[in-house]
């Protein structure tokens, strides 16, 4: 089996159905999506190839989100990695964690999980499309920051 595999379907469906995991958003280099577990856990989904190039921003957009997450209070420490040998497919995690839950100290991989409420997932999802908002307003105005000081 290859690894590393560029899912070139990025719609909801396909990507939730692939991921065991429900669709947050869509941004321009990849889709977010939040897996069901009372833990905190997002799934980063490129759309290209990570290269030096291509993972910088998203990798810094992804601690920008995580302590954007501690900020709101869902979590104190975060685990940032591109692991896995599960799926084939490209992706990072990101899971929040806090001295406490179920699994601490030790690693969510591999294990049975507590499911969120429905409460919790629907607070996790417009938490992190509030940040990817105001990501997107900050980046029109330093673009249209620049258009003004080019005339």
């Amino acid at each position: 089996m290859a690894f590393d595999q560029i899912i070139g379907d990025h719609r909801p469906e396909n990507l939730t159905r692939l991921f065991e995991a429900e669709w947050v958003a869509e941004q321009p280099d990849y889709s977010l999506l939040l897996k069901p577990t009372a833990i905190l856990w997002l799934v980063c989904v490129p759309k290209q190839p990570l290269t030096p190039e291509t993972a910088g921003p998203i990798y810094a957009q992804l601690t920008q989100l995580s302590q954007w997450l501690k900020d709101q209070g869902l979590g104190q420490h975060d685990n940032l990695a591109k692991i896995g040998n599960q799926l084939p497919y490209c992706h990072l995690h990101l899971v929040m964690r806090e001295p406490g839950d179920e699994c601490w100290p030790h690693p969510i991989w591999g294990r049975s999980l507590q499911a969120a409420t429905s409460q919790e997932k629907a607070r996790r999802k417009e938490t992190v499309r509030r940040f990817l908002s105001t990501q997107s307003q900050a980046k029109s105005n330093r673009s249209g920051c620049a258009d003004n000081h080019s005339r």
